[in-house]
């Protein structure tokens, strides 16, 4: 009985000793470690490299928030937010490299080379923070659209153009807009030094619903404001009376920008249900 008694306050002596983990900010600030960043090619997904190097005597817990923005030494290349947190020991004498998921804040500066050197920069605050650890929560670090999430606040981007339905709506509420109904995705523009946004929309996809008084054939497609059908994603279905709901995807990539609509409409082209978008 007496062992078992000692072994538990020695578990417990063990926890309350075990030391919280240091934000990558203080802990740089404390001198506790010291580090080097270097980006790994691109700006989202896992594009940053960090070693974290203690050179003290005892081990350190060392927490990366998301969140946090790290600055590269050419202004010409992007800024680079953490979007996944990491936590990780760093035992003394030792340097620890890791990688981190992140996204670009700022859309039309050049994406960085796989060793662009970066130094550690400020905690991002209000909506970008709340948006990175949303992301952070979900894991959705490595989904294109956690990118695009963060161009809408840093670069004032449309809410549509983020396809994840769920992010899409949580920014919608933080900047205090409608949730978007459809979403508009883009060519990707990754080459090193040039910019990592382009406007060049190469799908336009959604749910649309709708309800009918009785069974007959319909058609859907996408018009430009000209009233013109443009593309169909069905034509003459036959369709039963009720409520419907499908998810649809128009390929636009050679389209003229502007602002178009999605449209069910019967055999006489007489619109039953239509959805304005814009890309």
């Amino acid at each position: 009985m007496r062992t078992l008694v000692l072994s538990l306050f020695a578990f417990s002596l063990a926890l309350s000793c075990k030391a919280d983990p240091v934000d990558l900010l203080d802990a740089v600030a404390k001198g506790l470690i010291q580090i080097r960043i270097e980006g790994q090619g691109g700006h989202n997904g896992e594009a940053l490299k960090i070693s974290l190097n203690n050179k003290g005597k005892k081990p350190v817990e060392i927490r990366i928030p998301a969140g946090q923005i790290f600055e590269p030494e050419d202004s010409s290349l992007q800024n680079l937010i953490v979007l996944e947190e990491k936590s990780l020991l760093v035992e003394a004498g030792k340097i620890r490299p890791v990688g981190l998921f992140t996204a670009c804040t700022e859309a039309s500066d050049g994406s960085p080379a796989a060793g662009s050197a970066f130094n550690l920069a400020m905690l991002a605050t209000g909506h970008l923070l709340a948006v990175a650890q949303f992301i952070n929560e979900h894991k959705l670090y490595n989904d294109p659209s956690a990118q695009s999430a963060v161009w809408v606040i840093t670069d004032k981007h449309p809410v549509t153009y983020i396809a994840n339905a769920e992010l899409a709506g949580f920014v919608a509420k933080s900047i205090g807009v409608a949730p978007p109904e459809y979403a508009v995705l883009h060519q990707r523009q990754a080459n090193p030094g040039e910019p990592a946004f382009r406007h060049a929309p190469a799908a336009l996809e959604g749910i649309f619903r709708y309800d009918l008084s009785a069974e007959q054939p319909v058609s859907f497609g996408l018009y430009n404001d000209q009233d013109q059908a443009v593309h169909y994603f069905f034509k003459g279905r036959k369709q039963m009376r009720g409520s419907h709901k499908f998810r649809f995807s128009f390929e636009i990539r050679n389209l003229p920008p502007g602002k178009y609509s999605v449209r069910l409409v019967d055999t006489a082209e007489q619109v039953i249900k239509s959805m304005e978008v814009e890309f």
